[in-house]
């Protein structure tokens, strides 16, 4: 790997759809699709850690939405140049846009993976455009994956406006709600999730979340309850 041609890297952004299909090793049938609130539609992935990933977009208030396949990245490699599609582009709540490569820990730690992101890294630098390659030990923490698949199996349908969910967490705020439990008694586990979702309920990951978890609420949404990549302040 020639790390000095970073240079003649050429990076392909926002085409109007995903480029290139979401298949499996066989090539021909897509390997999942994951039902997004945020986007309004389903967002394909690869493998089941982009699905894992999936849910922590969806459920992280700074992340306003998220798209799959936005651009593609061409790269030296030896006496050859190859094209790489990377995986997601976000659209945090502030505006930036922070393009997402997923990878599996085993897999980076191969000395030709780990070549090939820092070459994109150090392009990516150089054109200002903030990436990040996001693990398995961080998408995967425990007992925080599992507290939010538990909260996104019973997802609604459709997402509800900004100034309902507002209305309802000044009553909820009004009648004392203060645990998981007494939230849910009052709500739709449905609608409690999207309160969480968009940062207007909070509460602790650390442990599993049960009746008795304490919660936080705030009409102000987009409180952050769980950090995906600090350094880029979601």
């Amino acid at each position: 790997m020639k790390t000095g041609s970073c240079r003649r890297l050429a990076l392909i952004s926002r085409p109007p759809r995903p480029v290139r299909r979401v298949v499996t090793r066989s090539g021909s049938i897509p390997r999942g699709f994951f039902p997004s609130l945020k986007n309004g539609q389903m967002v394909a992935y690869e493998q089941l850690l982009e699905a894992d990933a999936c849910l922590l977009f969806e459920m992280s208030p700074r992340v306003r939405r998220y798209r799959e396949q936005p651009a593609r990245v061409w790269f030296p490699d030896e006496d050859q140049i190859h094209r790489y599609t990377l995986d997601y582009e976000l659209e945090l709540i502030d505006g930036r846009r922070v393009l997402v490569e997923i990878k599996p820990e085993n897999q980076l730690r191969r000395p030709e993976v780990r070549g090939r992101m820092d070459l994109i890294q150090e392009y990516m630098a150089e054109q200002e455009v903030p990436f990040l390659v996001l693990t398995d030990d961080t998408i995967r923490q425990q007992p925080r994956l599992n507290n939010l698949r538990v909260l996104w199996r019973d997802a609604p349908l459709a997402s509800t406006p900004d100034d309902s969910l507002c209305h309802i967490t000044r009553r909820l705020i009004s009648a004392r709600v203060q645990t998981f439990g007494a939230l849910t008694s009052r709500l739709s586990r449905g609608t409690a999730l999207i309160l969480f979702a968009r940062g207007y309920a909070t509460c602790s990951l650390a442990s599993n979340v049960t009746n008795d978890t304490p919660i936080s609420l705030s009409v102000e949404k987009d409180h952050v309850w769980f950090q995906i990549a600090p350094r880029y302040g979601f």
